[in-house]
């Protein structure tokens, strides 16, 4: 349980949990700053990270180029080890023991490093912890009343807010604080900046889903038939779109050979329709993506289907006319026709694939926003473990890096759409390739909030940490308004 000094001296307390609960304790000789030390370690013991983040990594990050992990690294250093044992074998028994001796030797200096390391990092820790209990002690019974109906993470939470905005906020209304404390450290941090006419502004228009994990909060749930009938149609349109493409690269070969008249002609329907047919199984593979992917929700996935499939008729219609051509002149009006279509709904392909991509980083922001609350509620409930582990500045660039992600994949999510309902290609294009800018730096994002988490993974085991969190227990997520509309649907 969390605990400081009221103005009146008597030691208040918050206890961990899910109920609100309120308890006044009587002053005993006993140092109660030194029971809530203990208490505030919760707020820096991010070690629970190591096990909730093994669920999100290989989804989240995957580095093709750089997954030389430590696990490799010790493979080789074996490997190296075990053909130098064997190519030694006929040495003498001094120079093993000068071998083992030298890696005794070794061995003792990185214990003795690491203990140096370990005992800075409970000095750092405890100079924070310190301040922290300053600040709890410097409020009034009023503002602490408030704090002390929270849960403890949640207190706990706002405690990291600068001592300025965190006696502001712990002032709001109990309403407003308990909606404020839910949301994510940096979303906090943002509004702390903002009046309080303007926090409770943007609060009343903040909802919340309660989840036990990222597949909670998808847009729609599409049940394994759909699924597996969808991926079956990529499949096939990935299939003849590659035929269609050969078929069109002989086909021009043939017309280019071609010595008459009536052998061009035949060829030239041939050239069109294998291009047409690449059209068509183009927006096919498009539109099965789209059918498969929660992330998108059922309006808009309708939306996007009814689109591709106008798309797919226009072309159709087209192929139609390339079939019944007989002149010369038949054909080359037909391949400007075709033309003229490809280029009116080119960027509109591609930002709806682009759209369909978005809405796959949704999901893995999902699962970063997840491990953020799941880390918070942990925290509570860690006092008895009394793990200390110095890793505030590589959670604040995972929480930042998270935003900027979550900042950039809104941003393309508007571009796209304004693009889909745009007048003129050109504009569509512009607007393809601005949505195609953010969206690779909404993946940059991710992969530096991945590399913040290796750090994080690297200084929990460097601290002998392995904790076990139950990940079955629910988190409030804050969704946006749309998605609020779509899940009570």
């Amino acid at each position: 349980m969390a605990q400081w000094h009221g103005a009146d001296g008597v030691p208040r307390t918050i206890a961990a949990g899910h109920h609100h609960q309120t308890t006044t304790k009587i002053p005993q000789k006993t140092d109660h700053r030194g029971d809530q030390m203990e208490i505030i370690k919760r707020f820096f013991a991010y070690a629970v990270l190591a096990m909730l983040i093994a669920g999100m990594l290989p989804l989240a990050f995957a580095d093709d180029d750089n997954d030389n992990d430590d696990t490799e690294v010790d493979a080789s250093a074996d490997a190296s080890a075990e053909t130098s044992t064997s190519s030694n074998s006929g040495s003498s028994s001094g120079s093993s023991n000068a071998r083992i001796a030298g890696t005794v030797g070794v061995k003792a200096t990185i214990r003795e490093d690491r203990q140096d390391r370990l005992e800075d990092m409970r000095n750092k820790l405890a100079d924070r912890e310190e301040k922290i209990a300053e600040r709890l002690d410097k409020l009034d019974e009023k503002t602490q009343d408030r704090l002390l109906k929270l849960r403890a993470d949640y207190t706990l939470r706002l405690s990291a807010l600068e001592n300025r905005s965190f006696e502001r906020i712990a002032k709001l209304d109990e309403k407003y604080l308990e909606k404020f404390a839910k949301l994510s450290r940096d979303r906090q941090e943002k509004l702390s900046k903002l009046t309080d006419a303007l926090i409770k502004a943007e609060l009343d228009g903040v909802k919340f889903r309660e989840v036990r994990g990222a597949d909670e909060l998808k847009l729609r749930i599409i049940t394994k038939a759909r699924l597996e009938a969808a991926r079956a149609d990529f499949d096939d349109a990935k299939e003849r779109f590659e035929k269609a493409r050969e078929e069109y690269k002989d086909a021009r070969e043939r017309y280019n050979n071609a010595t008459t008249e009536e052998e061009r002609l035949a060829h030239a329907k041939e050239v069109l329709s294998g291009a047409a047919d690449s059209i068509i199984t183009h927006l096919e593979k498009i539109k099965s993506k789209v059918q498969e992917n929660e992330n998108l929700n059922e309006s808009e996935a309708a939306d996007l289907t009814a689109r591709i499939d106008a798309h797919i008729q226009t072309v159709t219609d087209i192929k139609a006319k390339i079939d019944a051509a007989t002149t010369k002149e038949d054909i080359k009006a037909i391949a400007k026709e075709l033309r003229q279509a490809w280029a009116d709904m080119r960027f509109r392909m591609e930002l709806m694939a682009e759209r369909v991509i978005t809405a796959r980083v949704q999901g893995v922001l999902n699962q970063g926003e997840v491990l953020q609350k799941r880390l918070d509620t942990a925290l509570a409930a860690m006092a008895e473990q009394n793990i200390s582990v110095d890793v505030d500045a590589e959670v604040d660039e995972f929480n930042a890096d998270i935003a900027a992600a979550k900042d950039f994949q809104a941003q393309a999510k508007a571009k796209l759409k304004a693009a889909i309902d745009a007048d003129t290609s050109d504009e569509a294009k512009d607007l393809v390739e601005q949505a195609h800018d953010l969206i690779k730096k909404s993946q940059d994002s991710l992969k530096d909030a991945h590399d913040a988490l290796r750090q994080i993974i690297r200084k929990i085991r460097e601290a002998g940490h392995e904790l076990e969190v139950d990940t079955s227990s629910s988190v409030e997520i804050e969704i946006e308004a749309e998605d609020s509309a779509e899940a009570s649907a």
